[in-house]
Formats: C-alpha cells, structure tokens, sequence
C-alpha cells in the first residue's frame, strides 16, 4: 500500500507477496548480523516518523487553511455513512474507537527486550509510558489535519489508499512521495522490531526449556549478533502466513482482526496478575511505580479492556477473526501440555533470578561458545545493554 505507489508499480497479490517475503529476509539477515545496527536502523526510523509526521501536519494545516481546501466541520461530519444509526450500538462511531486498538499495540515490545537492557525495572515501564504518549498524541494531531484537509470526502473515502490521497490533493505528488518513504521506513522498522520481538521471545523461552526443539532456537553463534535460528523461524513463520493469505485478502483482513483480539486478552491478562499477584512488589527498591495513580490507571485500563473486548467479540462481522484466536489459543495449549510431559522439570522451575540456573547450569556450554547456556546472564545480542 505504501512501497509500490512510491516506485509507481501497479498492485498485484504476487508482487506484493514476493515484495513481503524479500522484506522479511531482509530484517532477519539484519537482526542475526548485528544487534547494534538493527538497534540504529530502529532509532533512526523513530526519529525520521516523528520528525515527518510533526512536519506533515503542520504543513496539511497551513497549505489547506492557504488554499481554501481544509474544512474544520469535516471533524464532526459522518462523511458518506449514513447518520442514521451512527451513535448507535455497535454503529460506526463505536467501531470507529477500535482505531487505537488496532494502531497503538506493540508498544510492550521493550519489555521483551529486558534482558539486554540495564536497569530493566525501572527504564523498560518508562519506555513503554513514552511509546504509548507519543503515539497518541502524534497520532492524534496527524489524524485532525487529515480530516481538516480532505476537500473531498466521498473522493478521499473511495480512494484504495486515502492518506496519500489527502496529501497528494493538498501538498502535490513530490510530498506525496516523501510521505510514503517516511511510511515505507517505519513500516520497515516496525517489522523488524516485531521480529526482534519474536525472536526474543523464542530464545527466552528455549533457552528455559519451554519450547519444543529449545537445544536450536536458543542457540546464539555471535555475542554481537541476535539469536540465529529463534530469528529465522520467526521470520519462516511471518514467510508462511504471507504465502498463504497471499490471494485471500478478506482472510488478511481478518488476520489484522485477529492480531487486535490477541494483544486486548494479553493487556487484560497482564493487568489482572499485575492486581493480584504484581503488585506485592509495589514500592520495592528500584522498580517503577505510579505512586497514587496507580489505581486510577489500573481501573481505567480495565475499563478500557473490557470495552474493547466487547466491540471486539460482538459483532459477527469479527466472528472469523475469533476463531482464529481460538486456534492460536489451542495450538499454544497443545505446547503447553506438551512441554509439561516432555520437560516437567523446567516446567514447574520459577523463571527469576534463580530460576533458570536450577535447571542445569552445569550441564550447559558456557556462553562463550554456540550455545548460549540458561542461567548464564549472557542475552543476545550483548553489545546493545
């Protein structure tokens, strides 16, 4: 949607697919290369979205107010929806709200990264409150000069891809263009963070014993590199989906759905074992804490869940997208009881500070050589903390 309009290709299901599988080739080779460079890669991409995306919306204000095009009444109009209903239960204003369920998710991404982080208790919540601030303000004021700028409604809302859209009509074809590599690169950057992401998690998890096949995936030739093998399956997998969603396009959408169900049962879960079982840490030395806020927004945050969640299950329009979380849910049961026959012992260890090396910090090389041993404190990618 961004990277062929830039280089003036027509869309293809085919292009687009064989386009995606070079992408992820291209992320993995970089986060098994070098931690270092993928973590450069990441900030530049940061700084070069919110430098543009600033600047962006500032000139759709000023260039639309200057040219008579931009519309304030636009930020109340329904557009081409039919007013009738639109208030309504589960009518376009409510499933409209999903926007930021479907756009701000990911942002818990640093604390998977933890371990090549120092101080992790007390910087990884900071990041996390910054990636959450950041996104919705930025968001929200990019999102204002693009519906104060659309003088065309019905033209905007027909268009296959109506952001550009709006900037081309405002700001001319050479912004456009500039607007779609800022696009294409924190497009990319997200991607690769995501696998980072996924890597991390399978390492972690292998290197305690809780996935099958964990003597591969927790293997980590390069101090300065990132986890080899726990990288290349999680790039397969992303390879795998796109193959077979590559001409079902209604199926991708539903995958999207999916991917929003998915995070809203994590949050929900996260800040429920945060009330019962986390916050006996509350106050300890060195871990964040949101002082007298804190109920506030925990109880805020649980509203907001439940909310979402609703909306999100409601409609029959999403019943596919459940189903497939369904599935997600069930094949990761089947691990689950699998580890446990399998690897009983690791299954019923603690993870913590101890928890890994009661395994078998003995009888694991030491970090110096391929394979990284559980316990050892040595994360990959090293050269990042």
């Amino acid at each position: 949607m961004a990277f062929q309009p830039l280089i003036g290709e027509t869309y293809t299901p085919t292009s687009a697919g064989l386009e995606t599988l070079v992408v992820l080739a291209l992320q993995a080779a970089l986060i098994i290369w070098s931690t270092r460079i993928t973590t450069r890669v990441n900030n530049t991409a940061v700084a070069t979205e919110l430098i543009g995306i600033l600047g962006l919306t500032v000139l759709l204000i000023v260039v639309a107010a200057i040219r008579g095009l931009g519309h304030w009444s636009n930020l109340t109009s329904t557009g081409i929806v039919p007013s009738a209903g639109y208030w309504n239960w589960l009518g376009p204003f409510m499933l409209a709200t999903l926007l930021g369920a479907y756009t701000i998710v990911g942002f818990e991404s640093a604390s998977n990264l933890a371990e090549e982080t120092q101080q992790p208790h007390r910087v990884i919540p900071k990041a996390m409150v910054r990636a959450v601030l950041a996104s919705g303000v930025v968001g929200m004021a990019f999102l204002i000069a693009l519906d104060y700028a659309i003088s065309n409604i019905p033209a905007a809302s027909k268009s296959s891809a109506p952001v550009a859209f709006i900037v081309n009509d405002v700001l001319g074809g050479v912004v456009q263009k500039i607007f779609l590599i800022f696009v294409v690169v924190s497009i990319f950057a997200c991607g690769l963070i995501i696998m980072v992401t996924n890597s991390r998690l399978i390492w972690s998890m292998s290197r305690d014993r809780r996935l099958p096949g964990y003597q591969l995936w927790r293997q980590v030739p390069r101090a300065t590199g990132g986890p080899s093998w726990a990288t290349i399956l999680a790039a397969v997998l992303g390879a795998v989906i796109s193959l077979v969603l590559i001409n079902h396009t209604s199926a991708l959408v539903t995958l999207f759905t999916a991917s929003t169900i998915m995070p809203a049962l994590l949050y929900t879960s996260t800040v429920l074992m945060y009330v019962f079982v986390g916050r006996q840490r509350r106050g300890e030395a060195g871990f964040f804490s949101l002082g007298r806020w804190e109920i506030p927004v925990i109880a805020g945050a649980l509203l907001w869940l439940a909310y979402e969640l609703i909306i999100l299950i409601g409609p029959k329009e999403f019943r596919d997208a459940q189903y497939y979380v369904l599935g997600a849910l069930g094949v990761g049961l089947v691990f689950y009881i699998g580890q446990w026959v399998l690897e009983p012992a690791a299954m019923r260890t603690e993870v913590g500070a101890h928890g890994a090396d009661a395994l078998e910090a003995t009888s694991q090389p030491a970090p110096a050589q391929a394979d990284t041993a559980p316990g050892s404190g040595a994360a990959p990618g090293s050269d990042s903390a």
